[in-house]
This record gives structure tokens, C-alpha cells and sequence, in this order.
């Protein structure tokens, strides 16, 4: 096999004469596998790959894992490749620094290669921070400088940090590295877990997916001569099939035909007021915020009231006379929203929970302890109980 096509050895440089691996069909994995540490069995005659440079071996399958990332969705930290056993609880990551010397890590033993960094009775390692989903074999990345972890297949995905010349849009666009759970002005959807860019100075937000969709298409499958619903703007051409929009799980039952439609340009939509120079004034706060910078030293302790996530974006509002801080995106989190989960329009809902445990999302059943969209009907027979955390509805 040519060198080119070989697989690289996670261990060596990537771009500095990156050493490549062998097959071999017989495992003798006396000191363990490089990546997982013996964590994942291997069968006899399964091939496995040699690294002659480093003298370490990989389980297939392994060679492909990188044993530390640096990754968009976190980048003031880089993140460990670790493995949680689903049966004990144990949390390992692998001690082996990608610097050592082939003498070092020929000499060592397997049990020396590992490291237990958390025990069974804390489950702060079970599901990924980005998606939310539980780890499925036990494998994820993690930091470990704060609690952020990355199950593989959101690690798989590394969107650039920017777009600078994006189809859909006249500006630069930037990643923003958390879950966002605002509509994303191409499709209109809310998926909070799928990467978002922004363009901060046109309040501009779309999916990853959805920057190159097609400006002109045409469309053979819609038959257009039964029923349907339609929009009643002129500038509007949305039509909905009338068994879609009549559907219990849409429509609240209410004939509107005499009723005067309420207006989305009305001003209770909008989250906050400008007041001066990067000085606004927040619906949900008694004083004013200041747009600020974030600084990685200062700012590093400092929260979101909104999501609950650290303050790590590049500009961020802090309250002008006590500690509250809220990311420049979520800030702009629309005061009304309409979602498929529910009939009624959910207004964003600021107040602190009394009781943390007694608030859970609709969508999701987890505890929420941000800021939560609500029902807007009082009369609404779900709408006491139905509440949906910003980052969940999707």
C-alpha cells in the first residue's frame, strides 16, 4: 500500500512528516490501545494498525479518533477523547501526551496509561452539552477545565468559524458557538443544535445548511386544485393544505373569520429598546445593559440568565448596576413565538423559577433554569403546565 493512502498515527503531527500505520491481523496489545487503553476489546485475527515510530498499536477504528481536539462549539479549551463504562461509571481518559518519546511509551504499561477523572455517583458526563442526547457507547470528548462534553458525532461536525462571502447574505457571517434556539431567517425553523451563523449588524441568523439553498426552484408535486388555506397579504403566497392546517396538534379550534388579525409589527415584540451609545433597555430587567466585549480573564466566571451557558461569545450585555448578563443573541430572543409543539403563541418568560425542579420543558421533560417560553392564553386547558426551555424547542 502506498504511504499516501495509508491511515496517519493520531500521535504524530499532521502536517510534519506524519508517521503511518500498518495493518496487522494478529493483536498483541501488550501495553494497550493508544486511543481507548484496552477500554474496547479486540478479537483474534481482527485487524489492528502499528505505529513503528511511536511503537503503540490502535484497535480499528481507533486510528481514526484524534486523542485531542480543539473544536468550534469550544474553543477556550481543547477537549480529551474519554470513556465512560456504562456498567461501573467510570470515567477514563488516556494520560498519554502526544509529545512523548517512543522510549516513553514503549515502557509503559497499560495501567499506567490510564487516568480515572470521575466516579459513579456524578452523571455531569452522561449527555452531550451541544445536542443533549446521552452518550450511546460510553465514548465522548470532554474538557477538562469545565464541564463541556461532545458526544463523536457532534465532534465529527466542524463548521468553519466564518463565512466571509456567504450566497445569502451581503456580509461576513460568524459562527456562534451554542445552541441557539431563535428561527433561522432562510427556513424559519428553530433547530437549536444545528450550527447557526450570524451577521450581528443585520440581526441576520441562518443554519449552516440553508446559506446555499437555491434562490428560484420549481416544484411538481403540489396539486393545487382542492382546498387549502392561504395567506391573506397580497406579499405573501403561503398556502397550507386544509387537513394540515385543521390538524388538532395545529390548529386551536377557533374561527377567525370575523376576528381582526392581530399584528406581528407590534412593538411588544421586540426584546429590548436602544436608549444610548451599545446601552439598551431589557424587558425582562429593571436597569439598563451595556454591550461589552468579552475578555477571556475578566469575563471567564461570569453567565447568561437567558441560557445558562457561560459568557464566551464575542460581545455580550452586562447590567449597568448589578450582575446580569445576557449573550448578545439572547438578547434578541423574540418576546412572542409561535411553535409546532403547541396551539397558542408562547410569550419568553424572564422570572427566576422559585423552585428549579418544579419548571420542566414540555419538549424535552428536563429541569429548565433560564429564561422559558409559556403559554399565552389563560384560559389555555395545557397552558399552566406547558413551558419550553430557549434551548430546547427545536
Amino acid at each position: 500500500m502506498n504511504d499516501d493512502n495509508r491511515p496517519r498515527c493520531p500521535l504524530s503531527h499532521p502536517t510534519h512528516h506524519p508517521h503511518t500505520l500498518s495493518p496487522r491481523s494478529n493483536p498483541d496489545l501488550r501495553f494497550g490501545c493508544a486511543t481507548c487503553c484496552g477500554q474496547k476489546a479486540i478479537m483474534e485475527q481482527s485487524p489492528h494498525f502499528y505505529c513503528t515510530t511511536c511503537n503503540v498499536e490502535f484497535h480499528n477504528g481507533c486510528q481514526r479518533r484524534t486523542r485531542k481536539i480543539t473544536h468550534p462549539y469550544h474553543l477556550q479549551h481543547p477537549l480529551t477523547l474519554s470513556y465512560r463504562n456504562p456498567e461501573t461509571g467510570i470515567m477514563f481518559n488516556s494520560n498519554v501526551d502526544s509529545g512523548e518519546t517512543q522510549s516513553n511509551t514503549s515502557d509503559r504499561g497499560k495501567s499506567e496509561s490510564l487516568d480515572i477523572i470521575w466516579s459513579q455517583a456524578d452523571s455531569i458526563f452522561d449527555e452531550c452539552t451541544w445536542c443533549g442526547k446521552d452518550f450511546k457507547d460510553g465514548w465522548f470528548y470532554h474538557c477538562s477545565i469545565c464541564t463541556f462534553c461532545l458526544d463523536l458525532s457532534c465532534a465529527a461536525v466542524s463548521p468553519p468559524l466564518a463565512i466571509p462571502n456567504p450566497k445569502s447574505h451581503q456580509h461576513s457571517l460568524l459562527l456562534f458557538p451554542r445552541p441557539v434556539p431563535v428561527p433561522c431567517d432562510a427556513c424559519g425553523l428553530i433547530k437549536a443544535f444545528e450550527p447557526i451563523y450570524a451577521c450581528f449588524q443585520c440581526n441576520y441568523m441562518v443554519h449552516h445548511n440553508c446559506m446555499d439553498l437555491p434562490r428560484v426552484i420549481k416544484i411538481t408535486k403540489v396539486d393545487n386544485k382542492y382546498g387549502k388555506y392561504s395567506c391573506r397579504h397580497e406579499e405573501c403566497s403561503y398556502v397550507v393544505h386544509s387537513k394540515c392546517a385543521t390538524h388538532e396538534n395545529i390548529w386551536d379550534g377557533r374561527e377567525l373569520e370575523w376576528k381582526i388579525e392581530e399584528s406581528d409589527d407590534t412593538e411588544d415584540i421586540i426584546p429590548f429598546k436602544r436608549v444610548g451609545d451599545d446601552l439598551i433597555k431589557y424587558f425582562g430587567h429593571q436597569h439598563c445593559l451595556r454591550l461589552q466585549e468579552y475578555d477571556c480573564v475578566r469575563d471567564a466566571e461570569k453567565q447568561c440568565q437567558a441560557c445558562v451557558f457561560p459568557i464566551d461569545s464575542q460581545h455580550f450585555y452586562h447590567c449597568t448596576t448589578c450582575d446580569f448578563f445576557l449573550h448578545e443573541v439572547c438578547a434578541n430572543l423574540p418576546r412572542k413565538l409561535d411553535h409546532a409543539l403547541h396551539n397558542h403563541r408562547l410569550i419568553l418568560d424572564p422570572s427566576s423559577p422559585k423552585d428549579f425542579k418544579s419548571i420542566y420543558c414540555s419538549v424535552c421533560s428536563r429541569a429548565s433554569t433560564g429564561f422559558r417560553y409559556k403559554c399565552s392564553e389563560i384560559d389555555c386547558q395545557k397552558g399552566a403546565k406547558f413551558a419550553v426551555d430557549i434551548l430546547m424547542h427545536f
